[in-house]
């Protein structure tokens, strides 16, 4: 298969990494951040696109927020740290949450720097998972039996399959959660 990434194997089980070519986008999830960015025809990032973003964060009411920041050489990167690079990189928009919605969210009447430091956390994960999207970092599995017929050739019988993990360490990013003894599986 084409979007194959990577094979591992384990006895008579074959776990195949493929590239998840049709991922939901994690911006469509239910997240505590909204990503607004400057309108512009070479980009369409984050949830809305505004021409003044100062304008619009002033209509939104009393928020938290975190600058989001894109550099884009031979692909492109989402942080909300800046990549001091003053030439291809910059920021471009915010992360961010009404306090009602915080407080909402935390079951809190006033945000303490504990439940604000929660937020930017959250604010990071949110972003590193769109950026693993908009990268294209989002995978699948297809776990198999392997068994040889009397004319020694190999066939393969599906076990399980899974796909929409961002990321690419299988680890951290759920595959080996659903594999059963994957830490027995090497790569072939």
């Amino acid at each position: 298969m084409e979007n194959l990434v990577k094979t591992l194997r384990n006895g008579d089980q074959v776990l195949e990494i493929f590239y998840d070519t049709n991922p939901a986008s994690p911006r469509e999830w239910d997240n505590l951040g909204t990503i607004v960015t400057k309108k512009n025809h070479h980009y369409t990032i984050g949830d809305q696109q505004v021409e003044d973003i100062d304008e619009f964060l002033q209509s939104q009411g009393d928020i938290v927020k975190v600058p989001v920041y894109m550099i884009d050489h031979s692909g492109i990167s989402l942080s909300t740290r800046d990549f001091n690079d003053p030439w291809d990189s910059g920021m471009i928009g915010y992360i961010f949450a009404t306090k009602e919605k915080i407080k909402n969210e935390y079951s809190v009447k006033r945000i303490t720097k504990k439940t604000l430091t929660k937020v930017e956390n959250i604010f990071n994960g949110e972003l590193d998972t769109y950026d693993q999207y908009v990268n294209g970092n989002v995978y699948g599995f297809v776990l198999s039996k392997v068994s040889e017929c009397d004319h020694n050739e190999e066939h393969k019988k599906h076990i399980d399959s899974c796909w929409g993990f961002y990321g690419d360490d299988l680890i951290s990013n759920g595959i080996a959660d659903y594999v059963e003894n994957f830490e027995k599986f090497k790569e072939i």
